[in-house]
């Protein structure tokens, strides 16, 4: 690796065709960095003579540009998702700012390089004695939050920091678990009355608990007298144009199950009418079973279970009963490539199909239960108290 005069900044060979340029103007702390891709002859030719337009397009600014804050950054992504209707905005600017801003709060951006952002991943797959370290896919995402808020920074002439790093192997982090029909029971018997139908649909369906907690009363009301009732979920509220579905595209869930149904009528009972969400806690919407879940999977012993787990429970349950791979993803709604093959959409109908076959394959499997596990509502029924007031 040569080096340039002093002064002049330099030039590394990164390989590969990748040229590192490296000089800090007058009016820095710390050196710039700048990478760029070189193809053709002469590389390391091209190299010094790009190094000598950079030093005298940062000569040219005579002084350090304005700071750039990680609050501007934060601002310029959410502006940038919320333009393009992404679902997880209000989610990634919490998480960033707890995360991102908190560490660089102090930070200038403009100085944000290489080096910078390892001691960040480093510091956050540590963790502290009170914090316990990130997972190495968390990390990255943060890491991709940084990047893309940068990139538009750049577009808009705010900054020229650049940074390139190895983003951290995920597969370590990657979960396995699933929820035997035996542990789903437990911790149904422990959870507080207003968390059991929650639980129970997330079982059975394998959706998304963001997608759960939206569901409201009118997409099942016209189908509730059906023989397969069924919830027609559409992929955006029409009255405030919220994204339901990760997607944003219309769902239909059957209620297929005996206990999924006296599920619901226990709530259609219990239900506070000014309310129009399906799962609610003192006659508003539920926000969060996360704490209540917690406590009863500790209570049942069961800690290693997630909630996340009965998306892939319900997705092997539902290939096991013989429903086509198609039609398990278009219950559950995992994003894969045949869920958007638009020659070839899932129906209503398939829907209603799907969960007969469900149903005939849990209810043959929950055979082999005890009688007392067979007697899912009325246990819960007897064993809980109402939290909502009845409509009269």
């Amino acid at each position: 690796m040569s080096k340039r005069a002093y002064g002049t900044g330099n030039v590394s060979d990164l390989g590969d065709g990748i040229f590192q340029l490296k000089y800090r103007p007058p009016w820095a702390n710390k050196p710039n960095y700048k990478r760029i891709k070189i193809e053709g002859k002469n590389p390391r030719k091209q190299a010094d003579a790009a190094l000598g337009d950079w030093v005298k397009e940062l000569d040219a600014l005579k002084e350090k540009p304005v700071k750039l804050s990680i609050q501007k950054l934060h601002d310029l992504l959410i502006a940038d998702y919320r333009r393009n209707d992404q679902a997880s905005t209000e989610d990634t600017s919490k998480k960033f700012k707890k995360h991102l801003s908190v560490y660089f709060a102090n930070h200038d951006m403009n100085d944000t390089d290489d080096d910078v952002v390892e001691e960040y991943m480093d510091g956050k797959k540590k963790g502290s004695k009170a914090v316990k370290g990130l997972r190495n896919g968390t990390i990255n995402r943060h890491v991709s939050w940084l990047q893309r808020a940068l990139k538009i920074a750049r577009k808009k002439g705010l900054t020229k920091a650049i940074f390139e790093v190895k983003k951290l192997d995920e597969r370590d982090g990657i979960r396995q678990g699933f929820v035997s029909y035996e542990e789903y029971m437990a911790i149904l018997l422990k959870l507080a009355a207003h968390l059991q139908m929650l639980w129970c649909f997330a079982y059975y369906w394998g959706i998304r608990k963001g997608e759960l907690l939206k569901l409201r009363w009118e997409w099942i009301m016209p189908y509730l007298a059906d023989d397969e009732p069924i919830f027609k979920v559409p992929g955006f509220d029409p009255k405030t144009k919220e994204r339901i579905t990760k997607n944003g595209e219309p769902h239909t869930l059957p209620l297929y199950m005996p206990e999924m149904r006296e599920f619901l009528k226990l709530a259609l009972s219990t239900r506070t009418s000014d309310c129009p969400f399906v799962f609610q806690y003192r006659g508003e919407r539920l926000k969060s079973p996360r704490t209540g879940f917690e406590n009863a999977r500790r209570e049942a012993n069961l800690e290693h279970i997630m909630i996340h787990d009965m998306r892939r429970t319900a997705i092997r349950n539902m290939v096991k009963a013989g429903i086509p791979e198609k039609k398990a993803m278009q219950i559950s709604g995992h994003l894969t490539r045949s869920i958007f093959d638009r020659y070839d959409i899932t129906t209503e109908d398939d829907a209603i199909e799907s969960g007969v076959t469900m149903r005939e394959h849990n209810l043959q499997k929950q055979q082999n239960v005890t009688s007392k596990n067979k007697l899912v509502v009325k246990l819960v029924v007897n064993s809980k108290e109402k939290d909502s007031e009845v409509v009269q």
